[in-house]
């Protein structure tokens, strides 16, 4: 037996102050543990498949200039037992999470009929355990309900709820609207704990590399838009549009006179050394070496005089001639 809205909220609804019909804000989500109402839930909807869902979706935000940072909601009867889950708009609520807060339950009375389907669609073909099925299942029953620690991160954006402040009124018998009230928002704006950014992503790495070519050869962005100009569209302009100055330095290039082309495997640099030899030549060196005296003094000795030649006392030298 699935609980429709109009059955569980009665009247208005309001979200920051202005007020909206309960049932057009609060959307049926169906969870582990059965159909639950859900406001501002990505995965919320109708009872009914729609592949549009997501993209009809609006995620509500709150602001601080916002009148109320709540949603106040109208219970039809205070008896019944109502679980109140927080998370986030992209969230799904699991069967390992406890509700935040429990209303006390108070059953006077249930029943309910037996119905047996043989011919409903879809009825057929499913295994219904026998006792010796749920002994089994209750001997595994570990397995299915812990889960292994899985190494996994977290998403994009996480954001955890903590109840800080809880109060349940008595209510007033004179006033039963004011005791069928439930509201839900925040005591305090919310605060980031944790920040996770990019340090260094693709643009980053692009800057990196342009900032290395800059500097090595003298490389640019403008300097790449110029190059892919100067071989499109200058390229096509020129064919199409100066076609006929192409077409004459053709012409003179062909009429003019083509330098000799040397097939010779000889260096240039060997080449070059070649004409500068024969433009200042080398002098010959003389095979004629002549003895050198450096200088000639009188000494006295007594009253004689004579006269000493000073010769080297090293090798003679070669002179060019």
């Amino acid at each position: 037996v699935v609980l429709k809205c109009k059955d569980l909220l009665s009247g208005w609804c309001s979200f920051k102050g202005p007020s909206t019909p309960c049932c057009k804000v609060i959307k049926s989500l169906l969870t582990e543990t059965g159909y639950c109402f859900s406001f501002n839930s990505k995965f919320a909807g109708s009872l009914k498949y729609d592949p549009d869902m997501e993209d009809k979706f609006t995620e509500e935000f709150i602001y601080e200039t916002d009148h109320k940072w709540s949603l106040t909601m109208q219970i039809k009867n205070e008896n019944e037992s109502i679980a109140v889950y927080l998370h986030s708009s992209h969230d799904y609520p699991v069967i390992d999470e406890r509700p935040q807060h429990v209303w006390d339950q108070m059953i006077r009375k249930i029943s309910f009929a037996s119905k047996e389907t043989f011919t409903t669609e879809g009825a057929q073909g499913f295994t219904y355990c026998n006792i010796s099925g749920l002994q089994c299942l209750g001997r595994y029953k570990d397995k299915f309900t812990v889960t292994r620690d899985c190494p996994c991160e977290l998403g994009c954006s996480n954001t955890v709820y903590e109840v800080e402040k809880l109060v349940e009124g008595k209510g007033d018998m004179d006033n039963p609207v004011k005791r069928q009230t439930l509201e839900i928002g925040f005591v305090s704006w919310p605060m980031v704990r944790y920040k996770r950014e990019v340090l260094f992503g693709w643009v980053d790495l692009l800057v990196s590399f342009g900032g290395i070519a800059g500097l090595f050869l003298g490389f640019s962005l403008l300097s790449g838009v110029e190059i892919i100009y100067y071989f499109t569209m200058r390229a096509i302009c020129m064919v199409y549009r100066d076609k006929k100055d192409l077409q004459r330095l053709k012409e003179e290039y062909d009429r003019a006179p083509k330098p000799p082309l040397d097939l010779s495997l000889k260096p240039s640099f060997m080449e070059k050394k070649e004409e500068k030899i024969k433009k200042y030549p080398i002098p010959s060196i003389s095979s004629r070496v002549y003895p050198m005296e450096i200088a000639t003094k009188r000494i006295n000795i007594g009253n004689e005089e004579k006269f000493k030649s000073l010769k080297p006392g090293y090798s003679q030298f070669e002179f060019l001639q």
